[in-house]
C-alpha cells in the first residue's frame, strides 16, 4: 500500500512538473554593472553585446578617473520589442510585445552582479528592442537615486570625486540591428552597463580643476557644481543608435543562460 501510495505521488509530481514547463514562459534577469575607461576593482568580463545605446564623447583627452564606489536605485522597467515570428498560440493579431516591471531595488555596480528584476516574455524572436529604465524614488532625502565616487587624478595624491543624481530620471535604450530568441522555459541572461567614464562627455580636465571643492573633495550635485551635475544629468538621458560600442555609456547584453 506504501509503494501504490509512493507511486502515485510520484505520478502526480511529474504531472505537475511537466505542466509547469509547458505554461513557462521565457523570462529575461537583468543585472547592472559599471564599467569605462577607469576599470572599477572587480568588473566582469564583457559579454557580446547585441542592444547598445548612447555616447558620443566630446574630450579630447581622456579624464583620469578611477571609481571604487558606484551604486543606483532602480523604480521601473519597460520592455518592448516587435514579435516577429511568435510561437503557436501567442496573440499573431498584435506584435508589438509590451512587459513592465516597478520595484525598489538599490544595485550595487562595483560588487557581485546580482538580479534585481525578472521580465517574462512571450515565446517569438524580436526586434526593434527598446528598454526604458527609471531612477525616480518618492524620498531621496536620505540617499540619491543615483550615486557614485572615487578618485580623479592619481590614485594616489589625487582628489576626491562625488557626484549625487537626487532628482528622478529616465534612460532610454533603443537597438534596431539585432533579434532576440526567446523560447519556451528560456532563462535570458540580460546584463546592463553603464559606462561612468562616459558621464562626464563634454566634461574637460579644466573643468573639473576649477571646481568648487569641499572638504578637498570635489562633489557635483543639485546643490555644489551645478553646471557640471547637470551635463552629467543630460548625458544620462541621452539615446543613440548604432554608434561606436568605445564612446557608449550604456550597453545592454542579452544572451541564454
Amino acid at each position: 500500500m506504501h509503494k501504490f501510495i509512493l507511486s502515485v505521488s510520484l505520478l502526480a509530481l511529474i504531472i505537475m512538473a511537466a505542466a509547469c514547463q509547458k505554461d513557462e514562459k521565457p523570462s529575461v534577469g537583468l543585472t547592472l554593472k559599471a564599467t569605462g575607461a577607469s576599470e572599477p576593482s572587480g568588473n566582469a568580463t564583457s559579454k557580446e553585446p547585441i542592444f547598445t545605446t548612447p555616447g558620443n564623447s566630446s574630450n579630447e583627452f581622456p579624464l583620469q578617473l578611477t571609481w571604487n564606489d558606484a551604486w543606483i536605485y532602480i523604480t521601473r522597467l519597460e520592455f518592448s520589442a516587435n514579435l516577429i515570428s511568435p510561437s503557436i498560440g501567442e496573440i499573431k493579431l498584435n506584435p508589438d510585445v509590451h512587459v513592465e516591471w516597478q520595484g525598489y531595488q538599490k544595485v550595487d555596480l562595483i560588487g557581485d552582479t546580482k538580479i534585481f528584476a525578472i521580465l517574462e516574455i512571450p515565446d517569438g524572436n524580436y526586434q526593434d528592442i527598446a528598454l526604458s529604465m527609471t531612477s525616480a524614488r518618492i524620498n531621496d532625502m536620505i540617499q540619491p537615486n543615483f550615486y557614485f565616487a572615487g578618485i580623479y587624478g592619481p590614485v594616489f595624491g589625487g582628489t576626491p570625486i562625488a557626484v549625487a543624481i537626487s532628482q528622478g530620471f529616465t534612460i532610454n535604450m533603443k537597438f534596431e540591428d539585432g533579434t532576440i530568441n526567446a523560447q519556451s522555459g528560456n532563462f535570458l541572461d540580460g546584463q546592463i552597463e553603464v559606462s561612468i567614464d562616459n558621464l562626464f562627455n563634454g566634461i574637460s580636465a579644466e573643468d573639473l580643476n576649477k571646481a568648487d571643492l569641499t572638504d578637498g573633495a570635489i562633489l557635483i550635485s543639485a546643490t555644489y557644481n551645478q553646471d557640471l551635475y547637470m551635463k552629467i544629468l543630460a548625458n544620462l538621458q541621452l539615446i543613440y543608435f548604432n554608434e561606436n560600442t568605445g564612446q557608449l555609456t550604456w550597453n545592454f547584453h542579452i544572451k541564454p543562460d
